[in-house]
């Protein structure tokens, strides 16, 4: 994924609060009694099941919600009611609740002394799930409390508003494995063939990121477009391009349009 770099120590910082995101975001609830095996064909996926982590979306709402005074930032009012909003909705949340939890997210992180929160915004309107800060002349204590703050601020007003927008969007049925979910998303679009494999799209996003790896200094932006060329599909087709971001991967995306986010005044 190609990233502006503005320190030596920015490429590790961005690696360690995009994985806390995604530790957050994908299956953040991997936990509890709500995954479920969904027996599938043994030879179009890694493994003979793949795991869901709720029968719907609704019941994962219901169940995050039922959990929340237990966690470490409970969710604050208006995001459970975005939420109780949608499981009366049948899972949907509208464009307008997922903007409305995202400024309260910044409004969150204003609050705290950073500047607005700025993260790349893609196809309907979904934005990346990790963040981009950068940290020139920063130390690693202000750095750690970024990502404390960002932690909070994400729980408590945007996280299962986020995740469940996305689900709804790229992954319905739920799949906790992202390739699987990837997978059946360009599926449904019809942008790879009903042959098409979770296990096939992860040798291919392997040879697509040893590419990039390689060609980092010389191709930061893929434009001879080789480390695209691994994939058996457009990954810049609009339709790609959904199927990856509302499952949380960035992959192939992140352009020169966005050079990352300054938090600090």
């Amino acid at each position: 994924m190609p990233i502006t770099i503005a320190s030596k120590r920015q490429h590790h910082t961005k690696a360690v609060l995009a994985s806390v995101m995604l530790i957050l975001l994908a299956p953040l609830a991997a936990c509890g009694d709500t995954q479920q095996e969904a027996a599938i064909d043994p030879g179009s996926q890694p493994s003979a099941t793949a795991i869901k982590i709720a029968a719907s979306i609704p019941e994962r709402i219901e169940y995050l919600l039922s959990i929340d005074d237990n966690a470490t930032y409970p969710m604050s009012e208006a995001q459970k009611e975005i939420l109780r909003r949608a499981v009366e909705n049948g899972g949907t949340i509208s464009k307008a609740d997922y903007d409305r939890a995202w400024s309260n997210y910044q409004q969150c992180m204003v609050n705290k002394g950073y500047t607005t929160p700025q993260v790349p915004v893609y196809e309907n309107g979904l934005r990346s799930a990790h963040m981009y800060p950068i940290d020139t002349g920063r130390t690693e204590a202000e750095m750690d409390k970024l990502a404390h703050d960002d932690s909070q601020c994400r729980s408590q007003e945007y996280l299962i508003v986020d995740e469940s927008y996305r689900d709804a969007i790229g992954n319905p049925d739920l799949y906790a494995e992202q390739s699987v979910a990837i997978t059946d998303c360009l599926r449904r679009e019809k942008l790879v063939p009903a042959s098409y494999t979770a296990r096939q799209f992860e040798e291919e996003q392997a040879a697509y990121r040893e590419v990039s790896a390689r060609n980092f200094t010389t191709d930061r932006y893929d434009e001879t477009g080789e480390a695209a060329s691994k994939f058996s599909f457009d990954i810049h087709d609009p339709k790609s391009v959904t199927c990856f971001v509302s499952n949380g991967n960035d992959t192939g995306q992140l352009g020169e349009q966005f050079t990352g986010w300054q938090p600090f005044k």
